[in-house]
């Protein structure tokens, strides 16, 4: 059996990167039977380490290229590569198939309209092209995968002729390993840890800088505790000018004009095999985000038992259950009566922080699992199984 993988959107950063590679290890190690046939962009630079994956690389980075590749080449591709499968992993896929293409939709943005509602008339227009474009490929997809419910009732309610029944609810793997630590952290971030005195309170954000993130509510929220408390409290931030340099720029501009330069400290971007220090260095996690399928620091977080502070959005209260206290999004004094809350009462953040942490366990899925649900998807097959982590230990007693 052999399946043709489209990722030409792979880029090196943020949750594709760390969905993708996650999937492609725990297809390694998993179906070692199946091929598969994986296309990225000429430009990406990735090495090779699967004994069961090939690589193909395809130069389309411009729009109309990547048009033609999708709605033409992609068909093509797959009847030379003898594909029975298209596993279309970053959203977009062919309008046109022979043979089952499933599309694993996981970039919110083209369905959250709070999102829209901040985007300028081109912007906008742009992003429903794009959608219509997505949506050319669902309407003839075998099974549409997202990571939430609430991720597929966003696009159910903007593609309301898209059957319920093609979608299928498959959060994406997560192993509490991953936060292993393997690397120190960066001497910024070590150093902004070291420099917190015992008593100081600690606010995580982890995360991209973006306009759908909320950072200026959270940074106004954090004033609000600041003026409230006399306890040290301090917010660190994993987010990096690259991202968004007009959005990056006018957060550190605001952190001056507020005059909070000692209280909040800019880490720039923790690599993942080192921000297990960072999390079990904090106290509360902070998750304001208002346009997301899934949330990865939602996750890490529970996993770990820490509390977090989130918006409330469908997506974060299907994400985080009863781990985290919720604000309604932009309000800012309601988010600063509950980070207040977290931050003044210790029982309530090990309630919570116990409360995230059943939800984690009753709810997240390995990543072998996650492979396991994606084929049962495509063609009613099981993965080989392969015993977890919690099941090795258990048997060892």
């Amino acid at each position: 059996m052999r399946i043709l993988i489209h990722a030409l959107a792979w880029r090196q950063h943020g949750g594709s990167d760390r969905h993708l590679r996650g999937l492609l290890e725990a297809l390694a190690k998993t179906t070692p039977d199946i091929e598969y046939v994986l296309f990225v962009d000429a430009g990406f630079d990735v090495a090779n380490v699967y004994h069961n994956i090939i690589f193909r690389k395809v130069d389309a980075r411009s729009t109309w290229r990547r048009i033609w590749w999708d709605q033409v080449l992609l068909s093509r591709a797959a009847k030379a590569e003898r594909a029975d499968a298209i596993w279309a992993v970053l959203g977009f896929g062919s309008a046109w198939q022979t043979i089952p293409q499933v599309i694993f939709l996981r970039n919110a943005i083209y369905y959250c309209d709070c999102h829209l509602a901040t985007l300028s008339g081109r912007e906008r227009s742009v992003m429903i092209l794009r959608r219509w474009l997505q949506w050319l490929s669902l309407r003839t997809s075998h099974c549409i995968i997202t990571p939430t419910a609430a991720m597929r009732n966003m696009v159910v309610d903007k593609h309301p002729d898209i059957p319920v029944a093609r979608f299928t609810v498959i959060p994406h793997g997560f192993d509490p390993e991953e936060l292993v630590d393997t690397e120190p952290l960066p001497a910024m971030a070590d150093k902004a840890l070291a420099e917190c005195n015992q008593s100081s309170l600690k606010i995580l954000y982890v995360g991209h800088i973006l306009s759908y993130k909320q950072l200026d509510s959270l940074l106004e929220a954090f004033q609000k505790v600041c003026n409230t408390t006399n306890r040290s409290i301090k917010l660190l931030l994993t987010i990096a000018r690259e991202d968004w340099q007009p959005g990056y720029d006018a957060f550190v501009r605001q952190v001056k004009k507020r005059g909070l330069e000692k209280s909040v400290q800019i880490l720039g971007k923790i690599p993942q095999l080192a921000i297990g220090h960072l999390y079990r260095g904090c106290d509360v996690v902070a998750f304001p985000s208002l346009c997301e399928s899934f949330g990865w620091p939602l996750v890490e977080a529970t996993s770990l038992g820490i509390p977090v502070l989130a918006a409330d959005t469908p997506v974060n209260r299907e994400m985080a259950g009863e781990g985290a206290l919720y604000f309604v999004s932009r309000d800012v004094t309601a988010a600063a009566e509950q980070l207040l809350k977290l931050l003044e009462n210790e029982q309530l953040r090990a309630i919570v922080g116990a409360a995230g942490r059943a939800h984690f366990e009753r709810t997240q899925l390995t990543w072998p699992e996650y492979v396991q649900r994606c084929l049962e998807a495509t063609f009613g097959i099981k993965a080989r199984e392969t015993e977890t982590h919690h099941e090795r230990t258990r048997n060892r007693f």
